[in-house]
């Protein structure tokens, strides 16, 4: 399971780290599991690793129609840091 920490934009280095962990651990034949987090101006080549991901849960509408316009599946859920107040 991946925290994506609503950090996976633009081309920051966060961006690529944590997506080639994901890529990693799927050539790897680990499940992979994207969750808490945001995507927005990504790459092709970004897009092919998410899709490659088991499940991917962003947090906000904006993310998940940026998915929806790109075909990448994916659920909307709240941030994980409410559970824990």
């Amino acid at each position: 399971m991946i925290n994506g920490e609503g950090s996976i934009h633009d081309g920051r280095p966060s961006s690529w780290s944590i997506l080639a962990i994901a890529r990693v651990s799927t050539q790897s034949g680990k499940p992979v599991h994207l969750v808490n987090t945001t995507l927005a101006g990504l790459g092709p080549a970004d897009f092919r690793i998410l899709q490659g991901l088991d499940r991917i849960v962003v947090l906000e509408p904006v993310s998940s129609r940026y998915l929806d316009a790109h075909g990448v599946p994916h659920e909307l859920g709240a941030d994980a840091a409410w559970t824990f107040l």
